[in-house]
């Protein structure tokens, strides 16, 4: 495919980054991403409100929901865009990226009301709990249970491997609501408030993220009116999510401007003899292995995006 932006991708490219340059500073040095600090997450929320006033908040919603139906590519673009400058990001990429389109195509029309605007404008956080220590990343063998009582829901159980739980105001849950049925036909979606009483939540540090966690579901009870889509019909919602996960457009522009923090970091600091962080050769390595990897994502986020775009052609 070719790499290079069309006169409309170019224009759109252009129009971005007119926006950043009048709304955000460009980087300078190194900027860590502390989403467990308060003032990034204050900030990450300054940030989103501003683009949510302008427009700039959710590219690939449909209109009708506030966004402005971007292409896969545009929204690449965007990111890619958005990297160049020192503004937090990450925080609402589950919700806009991924709750939020399945939202729009399951949820009833009092829920869309609800959530959605103060998730595109960043009021309030959402992350995803599907993996648990039983099951792992098959997903159809999940063990937490929702058993129905009147006209709420009691939740047990334990999920793992959450990313931003420690930030999140809502909580979008996979539980088993028919034990007989087997795998995926038993399945129902909620959303939790993570102010709950009976919800808790402990760090669970993988590969060095300090982002994760583990959370648990001790007689939750949740009303039916946080329920997303009809009763054992969950798989097919988690499986709209996937989708919309796996496209991952948001990834790359982030990683790449992790990379260059970290290029950035090795050389300003120096080791106790005076060496420049960034002048050991098992560190430029490391370095060299990181950039090829982003590359190679970029690469593969370009031609999913692209392989999106001829199918909408079509």
């Amino acid at each position: 495919m070719d790499f290079n932006d069309t006169p409309e991708q170019a224009e759109f490219r252009k129009t971005c980054r007119k926006w950043l340059e009048d709304n955000a500073k460009l980087k300078s040095g190194n900027q860590v991403e502390d989403f467990a600090n308060i003032d990034f997450l204050q900030a990450g929320k300054d940030w989103q409100k501003k683009k949510y006033d302008a427009g700039w908040a959710m590219l690939h919603w449909p209109k009708e929901y506030g966004g402005i139906a971007a292409s896969a590519i545009e929204r690449i673009i965007w990111s890619e865009e958005e990297s160049k400058f020192s503004v937090p990001r990450g925080i609402f990429e589950i919700g806009l990226g991924m709750c939020g389109p399945v939202m729009m195509e399951y949820a009833s029309e009092e829920q869309k009301s609800r959530y959605l605007p103060p998730m595109a404008e960043g009021s309030e956080i959402w992350c995803q709990l599907f993996s648990e220590p039983s099951a792992g990343s098959d997903v159809a063998g999940l063990r937490s249970k929702a058993v129905q009582d009147g006209d709420k829901w009691i939740i047990n159980g334990q999920k793992l491997y959450t990313s931003l739980a420690y930030n999140a105001d809502y909580i979008w849950l996979a539980a088993r609501t028919d034990t007989d049925a087997p795998g995926h036909k038993g399945i129902t979606l909620f959303l939790v408030d993570t102010k709950d009483p009976g919800f808790s939540i402990q760090p669970f540090e993988t590969f060095g993220a300090a982002d994760t966690t583990a959370t648990f579901y001790d007689n939750v009870r949740v009303p039916d009116s946080m329920r997303i889509g009809e009763i054992n019909g969950g798989w097919n919602l988690i499986t709209s999510q996937l989708n919309h996960e796996r496209v991952s457009l948001f990834a790359a522009g982030r990683m790449i401007r992790l990379v260059r923090d970290a290029i950035d970091w090795a050389s300003e600091n120096l080791l106790p003899d005076g060496r420049r962080v960034i002048d050991q050769e098992w560190v430029q390595i490391k370095l060299a292995e990181c950039r090829s990897l982003v590359r190679y994502l970029d690469l593969l986020n370009w031609e999913v995006a692209n392989a999106r775009s001829i199918s909408v052609v079509k």
